[in-house]
């Protein structure tokens, strides 16, 4: 019963996080964008539908990077990054690992609960989507 309570803490303390972080990219796009003192319904409208997406658009891509991570799309990316430095920067002493090896132990790293930021970043990019439509029918 703990541990259920504990995992469903952990899981609302990731989402709470994950709409903080996309509140905050809302804010800026508004703050940036100028909505503050746009005077113009149909700026309003338009900055409004620009600060859903862009947090929605980026934490959806982040969790599928996060997912294609995981799937080892990047392995043989970070091998040759690694093998870079061991052969270009020789005194910063590391054991030689065979790619076999390294993709082994990337195996057992992967990174998982991401699933806050595709839901969160979902939830919002529905929100920009209402409203984009919304603008395109108020202002043809």
């Amino acid at each position: 019963m703990n541990e259920e309570r504990d995992s469903l803490k952990g899981k609302l303390a990731a989402y709470a996080i994950c709409v903080a972080v996309a509140v905050g990219l809302l804010l800026a796009v508004l703050t940036i964008s100028g909505y503050w003192k746009a005077e113009d319904p149909m700026d309003r409208a338009r900055i409004l539908c620009d600060g859903f997406s862009v947090p929605g658009a980026l934490l959806v891509l982040v969790a599928g990077v996060l997912f294609v991570s995981g799937q080892g799309a990047f392995n043989g990316l970070l091998f040759g990054l690694k093998r870079g430095k061991e052969i270009f920067l020789p005194f910063l002493h590391s054991e030689y690992v065979p790619y076999r090896e390294f993709v082994k132990r990337r195996a057992k790293k992967k990174v998982t609960g991401y699933g806050c930021l595709f839901f969160t970043g979902l939830a919002f990019l529905i929100v920009g989507i209402v409203l984009l439509v919304r603008f395109n029918k108020l202002y043809p």
